[in-house]
């Protein structure tokens, strides 16, 4: 986190229980603390066009709400699973860290009912929109992606981030892990994948692997693993 002279807003225990619309909102430095954001999945909040800067979160929840080109800078948590958000054409600014991202409402604790409503309203929202995330101007630590929806959205630079492409993936990159002792070798191969997802983001940074792409390609090549170093929005 970087230092910052303005005064810190802090939230504790707050809980918003879906449906707020705010729009051209700044927001930060803030400490949040317990606190709940959209959790009600048939009723979102909504974020357009606001900044969220110097956020530290412990102990948080983000349930579902949606943000539309908005910017996150310099956010830090003890864990933030955002699985049940929508993120449309948004930035990532500054250093993110413990953040998990995907578009996997299937994952949340709500009903079979909700979770099929709530798939079928972030396939719509995700079709009005060219990307999710551009994570250019970040530096990524302990960011995870998960799921093809998200890991198809995301913008990075080249060696920030990287695509891995296949059939099999988890049962492939465990035996590729348990093979080698180099810690962030396997914190790049022993990632957590969706079952059954073909398509996979890693957050290189987050690995420490950068400058270890073409190494990680050719051991990703010996279980027919494809390693794509682009975005492919």
């Amino acid at each position: 986190m970087t230092n910052d002279s303005r005064q810190v807003r802090t939230l504790n225990s707050s809980v918003d229980k879906g449906g707020l619309r705010l729009a051209g909102l700044k927001l930060g430095p803030l400490s949040a603390e317990g606190s709940f954001l959209s959790i009600d999945p048939l009723n979102r909040s909504v974020f357009e066009n606001c900044e969220f800067s110097s956020v530290k979160a412990k102990k948080c929840v983000v349930g579902f709400p949606v943000f539309r080109h908005c910017v996150f800078r310099n956010i830090e948590s003890d864990f933030l699973r955002c699985y049940g958000a929508i993120f449309l054409e948004c930035k990532l600014e500054g250093r993110i860290r413990r953040v998990s991202f995907g578009v996997c409402p299937e994952l949340e604790a709500i009903d079979d009912a909700k979770k099929k409503r709530v798939s079928q309203e972030a396939s719509k929202l995700l079709g009005t929109s060219k990307h999710c995330l551009d994570v250019r101007d970040a530096i990524l630590s302990d960011v995870g992606f998960y799921g093809e929806d998200i890991a198809r959205r995301v913008i990075f630079n080249k060696g920030q981030c990287a695509l891995l492409k296949g059939e099999g993936m988890p049962e492939k990159l465990e035996v590729l892990a348990k093979k080698t002792k180099d810690r962030a070798l396997q914190m790049a191969l022993f990632t957590l994948i969706a079952p059954g997802t073909s398509l996979h983001l890693v957050s290189m940074e987050t690995c420490g692997t950068t400058e270890r792409i073409e190494e990680l390609r050719k051991i990703l090549s010996e279980v027919r693993v494809e390693l794509i170093d682009e975005p492919i929005v």
